[in-house]
């Protein structure tokens, strides 16, 4: 039989919950920015709300179809290993839009961004099924959801002040660095 799970508040699996809680919110911001700065990105970059669409759609679509091979990914190479390359991989995608300025480099980054973004929930459900116990699971999978209100509510307020202050290509390295840290 395997090893005993320790109780869901032991140090660990409160950083462990903590982690998981940030890359949540980090993978919302990472997401949500490029909407925040639609404004200022179509009047730098001299793009329609058509472009805007197409950017989206494209996230979208690159998201879905990762999501269909992210968890056997996870499976094969663990939760230990997932978490830092899905994190990492794409905050430093998220970090690239900074030098994006033609719609088409865009449009690769914001495929790559959906890609990459795709494993945060697998590689967090594998990650709560093997450090927390049956009993806890539920517990530790709500607190990490109910991280995305928070960052629905602080991120719009964050990154216009940011984008007004340093700019709009500051703001995507400022987030996307956040999630290097």
């Amino acid at each position: 039989a395997g090893r005993l799970k320790p109780p869901m508040w032991t140090s660990r699996n409160k950083l462990i919950l903590i982690m998981l809680i940030a890359s949540n919110m980090l993978n919302y911001s990472d997401r949500q920015i490029i909407a925040l700065l639609k404004p200022m990105l179509q009047r730098h970059l001299h793009w329609t709300d058509a472009d805007y669409g197409q950017l989206t759609a494209l996230f979208q679509f690159a998201s879905a179809i990762a999501l269909l091979g992210s968890g056997w990914v996870v499976d094969r190479i663990g939760w230990r290993r997932a978490n830092p390359m899905s994190v990492g991989a794409w905050s430093l995608v998220a970090m690239a839009q900074a030098f994006a300025r033609t719609l088409g480099q865009f449009s690769i980054a914001r495929v790559v961004l959906g890609s990459t973004e795709a494993f945060g929930m697998p590689t967090t459900i594998k990650t709560v099924a093997a450090v927390f116990r049956n009993e806890d699971r539920s517990l530790a999978l709500g607190f990490m959801n109910a991280a995305s209100a928070p960052a629905a509510l602080v991120t719009p307020i964050i990154i216009s002040w940011l984008a007004l202050r340093i700019g709009w290509a500051n703001s995507f390295l400022l987030t996307g660095g956040l999630g290097l840290v």
